[in-house]
């Protein structure tokens, strides 16, 4: 095999992708499998080490074009309320719920209602999805902003219920804070499944239990839930908002709740309820009405459940 080189280049190829795969096999059971890939005129092989290895092989089958416009990500827009100037908002304090369980605590306990509602960010459809939103008229909201008023301090909710994909999070932290400017203190809530948790005795613990991540400048008077140990990590727009503000100096902490499962129930809701005793969270709920509203959330978030089960 000596007389292979390791790699060949004839200028006079033009074929865009051939895959030729050539197994030879010798009395001595040596076996040499053979890989050219004639791609804008380059051959290379590859030796297997044992009889049945598995060689990858580097196929161009998909056009580098369609690659990029697969992994562009969309445009964000903004749709402000009509009762609302098209300006930046400052706020005391910024609140950020990722995911159905920190938004369902914000909802019940601060009374968030349409009323309150200030601006959404809307994800831009591609031309091959105007056939489908023409049928079902529903934009896809990526995130809702609303504000409150408590003791002349002026607090903004933002609700991120939907999925953001990877390639969608940094345009939406550059659009988010380019809009929103905290003068204070952020503060991220979000949760994930106890199967994303790792600890040395899983058997002790249980759930829903919070662990909290802060910048190195933390805010004053925040709750002290246990620090995330590692190796664990956060991920998605949590990591993204306290990577932005450390970078800003910014003091913020991010709390995720771990749950046993993806369905909503009242202890993941009610495990973000230590907030309530810090000045940044503080406020004056009815807890009647906190219990029927946890009661409704769920039974109308577990509706159909089990339907297959």
């Amino acid at each position: 095999m000596s007389q292979y080189p390791d790699t060949v280049t004839s200028s006079s190829m033009h074929m865009s992708s051939i895959i030729i795969d050539c197994i030879l096999c010798f009395p001595t059971s040596v076996v040499f499998s053979i890989v050219l890939i004639l791609h804008t005129g380059t051959y290379c092989y590859k030796m297997a080490t044992f009889h049945g290895e598995i060689l990858p092989v580097i196929s161009r089958a998909v056009d580098e074009e369609e690659e990029e416009n697969a992994s562009k990500p969309r445009d964000l827009v903004l749709k402000w309320s009509a009762d609302h100037d098209q300006k930046a908002l400052e706020c005391d304090n910024l609140i950020i719920a990722a995911g159905e369980v920190a938004w369902s605590f914000l909802k019940i306990y601060y009374d968030l209602q349409n009323s309150d509602k200030v601006v959404e960010i809307i994800e831009n459809s591609k031309e091959d999805d105007c056939i489908y939103e023409a049928i079902s008229k529903q934009p896809n909201i990526v995130s809702t902003i609303y504000e409150k008023f408590n003791k002349q301090k002026r607090n903004i909710f933002v609700s991120c219920k939907s999925y953001i994909p990877p390639e969608q999070i940094w345009p939406w932290t550059a659009k988010f804070f380019n809009m929103v400017k905290p003068l204070k203190d952020v503060f991220v809530l979000s949760s994930s499944t106890i199967h994303e948790y790792k600890c040395e005795d899983m058997n002790s613990i249980n759930t829903p239990f919070v662990r909290s991540l802060s910048t190195t400048t933390k805010p004053k008077n925040h709750p002290v839930f246990t620090v995330l140990e590692q190796p664990n990590l956060m991920k998605s727009i949590p990591a993204a908002i306290i990577t932005h503000c450390q970078f800003q100096n910014i003091p913020a902490t991010a709390y995720i709740c771990y749950t046993e499962n993806n369905q909503l129930d009242s202890l993941s809701i009610q495990a973000f309820t230590e907030l309530l005793g810090t000045p940044q969270f503080k406020i004056s709920v009815n807890q009647e009405s906190v219990k029927q509203k946890i009661f409704n959330a769920v039974k109308n978030s577990n509706v159909g459940v089990g339907l297959y089960t």
